[in-house]
């Protein structure tokens, strides 16, 4: 039997992929603690995972983010607001996720820690001196996969790969647009926060960082449903899909047997939070 701590960025995107992994792990008889917002202490205890919750100071619920982040709301700009959001919602959670991390494993003595592509707290434990003593750390890739390559253009664009030169040259200028210029802000902040705690600046990317620097990356989906990258890490391993837990309480809608007239069924989706 094996111990594994789970944590997940407390969007129900991000969490439910993450609690059927709980369930499964449960199901195999190992130990599994799963650490995130109070709002999921219910779902996630119904795995057979122990909970510990968020630190107070991130543990509030996620249909509160305008109260809590007010001044986004007065934010203009999409892009801009983009960066608010990836500043001030995952950046500065990292602190009190990595102390959560560290409160959690001093009794905890966990095997494996697994996060979602999000959850930031793991960067301090990758980049400093935890580092050589610290369990391993796989990343679980719960949406299409952001990594950047010199196969394709950046995350979000929707334009085809190529690996012709032309189109690597379009790449790398397109990626270079997106780190520096684009997220630039967004980037020298992480690494402020990080100096701020005595580690070190992120390697790549924030967003590349999320996918490489942990042990093991795995993309809940097959290969056919991402852009061939030459230049993949080999931590990058693609798993298939995943299916969040049933719902116990689950009431079909009256349109449900219409699913069942023999053809084929399309759930489209826009993201991780407004869905």
């Amino acid at each position: 039997m094996a111990r594994y701590l789970i944590a997940a960025t407390a969007l129900p995107g991000h969490v439910l992929p993450m609690l059927a992994i709980a369930q499964h792990l449960v199901k195999q008889g190992h130990e599994v603690r799963v650490h995130t917002a109070s709002q999921f202490r219910a779902q996630a205890e119904a795995t057979g995972a122990g909970f510990t919750p968020f630190e107070r100071a991130i543990d509030f619920d996620y249909r509160d983010l305008d109260k809590r982040f007010p001044e986004r709301q007065r934010i203009a700009s999409a892009h801009a607001q983009m960066c608010f959001g990836l500043k001030h919602f995952f950046a500065d959670a990292m602190a009190a996720q990595h102390a959560g991390l560290q409160s959690i494993l001093e009794d905890f003595e966990a095997d494996a820690i697994l996060v979602d592509t999000m959850f930031c707290g793991t960067f301090p434990l990758l980049l400093g001196k935890e580092r050589e003593d610290r369990p391993a750390i796989v990343g679980i890739g719960i949406s299409a996969l952001p990594l950047s390559s010199c196969d394709t253009a950046f995350f979000g664009t929707a334009l085809p790969p190529s690996s012709t030169p032309e189109g690597r040259v379009r790449n790398k200028a397109m990626n270079t647009n997106l780190k520096q210029a684009m997220f630039g802000e967004v980037q020298r902040y992480f690494d402020t926060l990080l100096a701020r705690s005595g580690l070190p600046a992120l390697p790549d990317f924030f967003v590349d960082a999320m996918v490489k620097l942990p042990d093991l990356y795995l993309q809940l989906t097959a290969p056919s449903f991402e852009y061939p990258r030459s230049d993949l890490p080999a931590s990058v391993h693609f798993v298939g899909p995943l299916l969040s837990p049933a719902s116990r309480d689950f009431t079909p809608p009256e349109w449900w047997h219409e699913l069942d007239d023999g053809r084929s069924v399309v759930l489209v989706t826009q993201g991780t939070l407004a869905n």
